[in-house]
């Protein structure tokens, strides 16, 4: 498989976006041989399984890229792990097991955005206290039980996403309990649709959204300000 223009991860984002990020996703592992010079460099070092998924998302980001109308560049990581973005483009890079997707923006349009993937119930209950604040647990136990493991890692997933975008701009190192995650429209029970999300942290207060397709979490958010 090969990274692909992602209809449904740029859904996520249009709704705060206004189409103008572009996002891409790939199945299965990445391949070595796609990183460009400045990638490899500081990828060998790695496991293969962590420069296989690093190559499965600079694809993805190179691809959304290419849509821009951009020729391919390199994104290095830096100290903190985060994507080196090229002058001018903001953007976001995840992966779970056999999904990777990146989204990417120029920044005249879009002043940061975030994106995170998660297998559906990746969220083990033991963590839930760690990751999810009291109001997130006590909407949570109002879940119907079969559901509870998909929508706490949903908040979870809301969670990374919404660091994704606003590290960038702020420079903060944010703890789980600093945010908290509305699921603004009821889900019902039914993890297949896409819903809205509410982010609160530090005073701010962000919509954004998230869906699941195939056993994949995905959410998102978009700064314009």
């Amino acid at each position: 498989m090969t990274a692909r223009r992602s209809a449904w991860i740029e859904s996520l984002l249009d709704a705060n976006a206004n189409a103008i990020a572009i996002a891409a996703e790939r199945l299965g592992t990445g391949d070595p041989a796609t990183l460009l010079p400045e990638e490899s460099a500081i990828a060998h070092r790695w496991a293969p399984k962590r420069i296989a998924e690093f190559a499965a998302g600079r694809e993805c980001a190179r691809l959304a890229m290419q849509a821009l109308g951009l020729p391919p560049q390199p994104m290095p990581p830096q100290p903190d792990r985060r994507p080196r973005w090229p002058e001018g483009l903001t953007g976001s890079i995840t992966h779970c097991q056999g999904f990777a997707a990146a989204a990417v923006a120029r920044t005249g349009a879009l002043r940061s955005l975030g994106i995170d993937a998660e297998l559906v119930g990746a969220l083990e209950p033991d963590l839930w206290p760690r990751i999810l604040g009291d109001e997130e647990q006590q909407w949570l136990a109002r879940q119907p039980s079969p559901q509870q493991r998909l929508w706490a890692t949903v908040i979870f997933s809301a969670k990374e996403a919404w660091y994704k975008c606003q590290n960038p701009l702020t420079g903060w190192f944010l703890e789980f309990h600093e945010a908290r995650i509305h699921v603004q429209n009821d889900p019902g029970g039914q993890g297949e649709a896409l819903f809205d999300l509410l982010v609160e942290s530090r005073g701010i207060r962000l919509p954004g959204r998230g869906g699941v397709r195939e056993g994949v979490i995905c959410t998102a958010f978009t700064w314009r300000e």
